[in-house]
């Protein structure tokens, strides 16, 4: 059985404690779950990154358009209904008009509507979601290759990698990027000692969870090293520099670079953007002035 590489998961208990027999009781194993679609929807929903599934897109797309058209003919028999009219007092009151086919066609455009607003709302939502990034689907993938307890087609959708969407939402996707960088370091670098603070999920000995938050400790550790050097590292500088260009200079690159950083690794709004960069260059040029 082909292992699941760089395959994570963070911190959980491998047993649970029974008060009353005062045992203690060892979680079920991937392993032990009947193979098929039991073992591979509990995989799936040990993790919340692994919430993987299609978008579809194209159906949506399509569906829409086609309770679109439908709204579009019944709203041209209505317009052709309202010019043939004979009986002009029946187009000035809804009450009075007895014109039992334009009736049908307004009942039908009232049930068209419904379905039309509630496929929009559907896919608006559907819409907010993110795309799935590469690291889970890729993992998926692996698992799916060394268990393959599923029927190849009903896997295939992993395989449309710009289709799918993630019912995980991470509010910081520089340190989820972080995260994944430092996995792949400790693996390569200190793998034996890296899985010795890891609790097996499975009996693959390639899935494992850390028992703490060492990566995340790791993320935030350099997250806050980047953040010190943006907000220190210019005002060493402006020390050491005598000339009141080169120090303008020092100041105009680190503020393009904090804001470049705020951009790309954050998912800050085009207004925080501004004050955020604003504050930090007011700072630094407060900082020169007092020099």
């Amino acid at each position: 059985m082909e292992s699941v590489q760089r395959l994570f998961y963070r911190a959980k208990n491998d047993t649970d404690h029974d008060i009353e027999a005062g045992s203690v009781k060892e979680v079920e194993k991937i392993e032990d779950i009947p193979a098929g679609y039991p073992r591979f929807s509990t995989f799936m929903s040990s993790h919340p990154s692994f919430q993987v599934y299609r978008r579809f897109s194209s159906l949506r797309t399509r569906d829409l358009l086609i309770k679109q058209d439908r709204l579009a003919v019944l709203e041209e028999k209505l317009n052709d209904l309202d010019r043939n009219e004979e009986t002009l007092s029946f187009l000035a009151s809804c009450r009075r008009d007895r014109n039992v086919e334009r009736q049908k066609v307004l009942s039908a455009i009232d049930v068209a509507l419904r379905e039309y607003d509630a496929t929009i709302k559907r896919n608006t939502e559907i819409l907010k979601l993110e795309e799935a990034r590469a690291r889970p689907a890729s993992a998926l993938q692996n698992w799916i290759a060394g268990n393959p307890c599923i029927a190849r087609s009903e896997t295939g959708f992993l395989q449309h990698e710009d289709d799918l969407m993630t019912l995980f939402s991470s509010e910081d996707g520089t340190t989820m990027y972080l995260e994944g960088w430092v996995e792949d370091k400790l693996i390569r670098l200190f793998s034996r000692s890296y899985k010795s603070r890891c609790e097996a999920l499975s009996r693959d000995p390639m899935v494992y969870i850390p028992r703490d938050s060492l990566v995340v400790h790791i993320a935030r550790g350099l997250l806050g090293l980047l953040a010190i050097i943006f907000i220190i590292g210019p005002v060493i500088a402006c020390n050491y520099l005598e000339s009141m260009l080169s120090r303008l200079i020092v100041i105009t690159a680190s503020t393009t670079l904090f804001i470049g950083f705020l951009l790309i690794g954050t998912r800050a709004k085009t207004v925080e953007v501004l004050v955020a960069g604003a504050a930090y260059a007011t700072v630094l040029t407060v900082f020169i002035t007092q020099q």
